[in-house]
């Protein structure tokens, strides 16, 4: 299908003045999980019924940034905003791949209403190295590294329920526990209190 000139001319156009679907095509076995377009705008993927604007069921759905032959570059953006803010409210989960060994990073990103946002938490490796999670830096130095840039505390634990508030191991060694109520016991069997 194409229209007979280049321009802004629209090349099909499926007009739905009823209530059935506007779009269905089955796949190869013909059963009960079509790619379908609503009459009211709803698209199915492995449904007949999407429920909301984009539905999958059943298998993978990915989103991928291709064309380059090495991992350089690749880049991939999934964004979240209401259709009557601008883009400045735009909250954003980012992945990228850059270099050429699979060096991986994974941003989520808040909007704060000006040209750009602030990335609130980081999921990365490098390499061989092991996955790092970094809480208000993008360069995490350790397994977890947390950075305040406020007057919040930078790390809090809060526990509502009677088990205990923190424990720490050591190749499955208990090192220090901060027990309910507030005892703190330490590996060399010290207790402090208070």
């Amino acid at each position: 299908v194409a229209t007979s000139t280049a321009g802004v001319n629209t090349a099909m156009l499926l007009s739905n003045l009823g209530s059935g679907y506007t779009f269905w095509a089955e796949d190869s076995a013909n059963d009960t999980s079509p790619f379908v377009i609503q009459a009211d705008g709803n698209v199915g993927i492995g449904t007949a019924a999407p429920a909301t604007k984009l539905q999958v069921v059943g298998g993978v759905a990915r989103i991928e940034a291709g064309g380059a032959t090495t991992y350089a570059g690749r880049s991939a953006v999934l964004t979240f905003n209401r259709s009557d803010l601008p883009t400045s409210w735009l909250n954003k989960i980012s992945s990228s791949v850059s270099g050429t060994a699979p060096d991986t990073t994974m941003n989520f990103e808040l909007a704060t209403g000006a040209s750009s946002n602030t990335t609130v938490m980081t999921l990365t490796m490098d390499g061989s190295a092991a996955p790092r999670v970094g809480i208000g830096t993008t360069t995490p130095g350790g397994l977890l590294s947390v950075s305040g840039g406020n007057t919040a505390s930078a790390f809090l634990l809060n526990q509502d329920s009677t088990g205990d508030l923190m424990t720490l191991q050591d190749s499955g060694t208990t090192r220090f526990q901060v027990l309910d109520g507030g005892n703190v016991i330490e590996n060399t069997g010290n207790v402090g209190i208070g």
